[in-house]
């Protein structure tokens, strides 16, 4: 009685996806590493974190092993208690102990983060990607490693 195959007014059902398995290091789009510099003094070092935390988005629709959701939102979390630790101004040694170990606790999770996204962009892309420049180099020397693996695929 209620048949939606006929009906006219349905919203069509399309897969709309662009990301995909097979499309491997062309499911992330070209940009410059300037402008992740650009950005990341602009914004004062936000954008790198935006950066990798898009990326590895990106890479979790589409690679098999993927970077923990968990480790993902522990990333963010103590990216902004980081952040508050920077602001306040504490005065007790237990309090000046507590934001301590947020960034502490934060540099680790941030290392994590960018060298589980540098693993699994290296099995993309045909040149190994160097850990120590990934180090210093950051989300800028990663969207230059993306950049270089898009222009070997073509």
């Amino acid at each position: 009685m209620n048949d939606d195959s006929n009906n006219p007014y349905r919203a069509p059902a399309s897969d709309v996806s662009l990301v995909s398995p097979e499309y491997g290091i062309k499911n992330f789009e070209r940009f410059s590493a300037w402008a992740v510099f650009g950005l990341s003094i602009i914004t004062l070092g936000i954008y790198p974190i935006y950066w990798m935390y898009t990326r590895s988005q990106t890479l979790n629709l589409f690679y098999p092993d993927k970077i923990s959701p968990v480790l993902l939102t522990s990333f963010l979390i103590f990216v902004f208690l980081s952040f508050f630790s920077g602001i306040v101004e504490p005065t007790e040694v237990s309090l000046i102990a507590i934001l301590t170990l947020f960034n502490v606790i934060y540099t680790i999770l941030y290392l994590t983060v960018l060298f589980k996204l540098r693993n699994r962009l290296n099995d993309l892309v045909v040149d190994n990607i160097n850990p120590v420049i990934t180090f210093f180099g950051s989300a800028i020397y990663l969207q230059y490693a993306v950049n270089k693996g898009l222009d070997q695929s073509e």
